[in-house]
């Protein structure tokens, strides 16, 4: 298993979430987690360090608000982060100061939730700090970025609507969780109609969406790696404690029970282009024949001790498998051998489709 940086902040975030978070008031650092810290500005606004020594930076912001649903706005909304006017910035010094201070960054939706992931060097901080908070709390939504954003997601939408993954997806979710659950509602064609809006509306939707959701205190900013706390408390405190208190309620995420019925699930799936009996597959841990030859039995066959000069199976003749074991195997005699010595690339643990 791979763990990367914004696993590692996730699991952060898990820790800390976890534990009661500081009660609103004046700006403070108070110590947390054997010497960790949480700083909570005078508008209830949250920062969380864990240093380290690892020369690199990891960040997650989370914005958590009823307001934030499947309606398509959130969505939009995540997108047109680092790439749209915000703050005092033009859309042009947002995709600027993105590239040259984050080497990865990401945002995600979920009901009741935006996350901004960005992982950078320690030098980086003061702009990405200024950068996540412009993001987050003061997008203006030009009309450019808005109108070229709605068409990502609209593809990215049409490619889910048609996914047969995605539907099995949305199947297994709405038989556990109920159809009428936050992470099962089927939103799909109210999120495509909003794409649809002219951008100029869309824009004013946006910008409505926005000031519903610009709650200090209702967000957390986790970071971890090569940080001084007391940096960061003024860092927090000039960009994200200019903003008005503000608190707004969360999306109460309803309990599910343990499943215990037995249900089958069947979807169609493109990754099989005919019904696995038809399939006929060899597994060999040193050969790996990647030519149009591949499809001819002798491999498998050969594996399990058969005689070549007796093949002839499906639709592949006795001289094709003749033909094919002359060429991946120059000491094949007609009598019969083995297919330890085939001719292709080695790849430990390889399968072969041979049909």
């Amino acid at each position: 298993m791979q763990i990367n940086r914004r696993d590692a902040v996730k699991a952060f975030l898990s820790g800390i979430a976890a534990s009661s978070l500081a009660r609103i008031g004046t700006a403070q650092a108070a110590p947390i987690l054997g010497g960790d810290r949480t700083i909570t500005l005078g508008n209830g606004f949250r920062a969380h360090c864990m240093s380290n020594n690892s020369g690199y930076v990891a960040a997650t912001l989370v914005l958590r608000s009823k307001e934030i649903s499947n309606n398509g706005l959130a969505h939009i909304c995540e997108h047109t982060s680092f790439s749209g006017a915000a703050g005092t910035m033009t859309a042009a010094e947002v995709a600027g100061m993105y590239k040259a201070c984050m080497q990865e960054s990401n945002a995600s939706t979920e009901a009741g939730a935006i996350q901004w992931h960005a992982s950078f060097l320690p030098q980086y901080l003061p702009q990405v700090t200024a950068l996540l908070a412009a993001t987050a709390l003061d997008q203006k939504f030009d009309l450019a970025t808005v109108k070229a954003q709605a068409r990502v997601v609209l593809e990215e939408l049409y490619l889910d609507k048609y996914s047969p993954d995605k539907l099995a997806e949305y199947k297994l979710d709405r038989e556990l969780l109920g159809q009428f659950h936050p992470y099962a509602k089927d939103t799909m064609e109210e999120e495509v109609a909003r794409c649809k809006i002219p951008p100029a509306e869309l824009a004013a939707q946006l910008r409505d969406f926005a000031a519903a959701v610009r709650l200090p205190a209702n967000m957390d900013l986790f970071l971890v790696g090569s940080i001084e706390p007391g940096a960061v408390e003024k860092l927090v405190q000039e960009h994200f404690g200019k903003y008005a208190f503000a608190e707004g309620p969360r999306l109460e995420i309803p309990r599910v029970g343990v499943t215990r019925a037995y249900k089958s699930l069947k979807e169609a799936s493109h990754e099989l282009e005919r019904p696995m009996t038809d399939l006929r597959i060899a597994w060999n841990t040193d050969v790996c024949i990647n030519s149009a030859d591949a499809r001819v039995l002798m491999v498998e066959r050969a594996l399990n001790g058969a005689s070549l000069h007796d093949l002839a199976v499906d639709t592949v003749t006795r001289e094709e498998v003749l033909a094919a074991a002359r060429k991946y195997m120059p000491s094949y005699q007609q009598g019969g051998t083995s297919a330890s010595h085939c001719k292709g690339s080695s790849v430990a643990g390889s399968a072969v489709e041979l049909r």
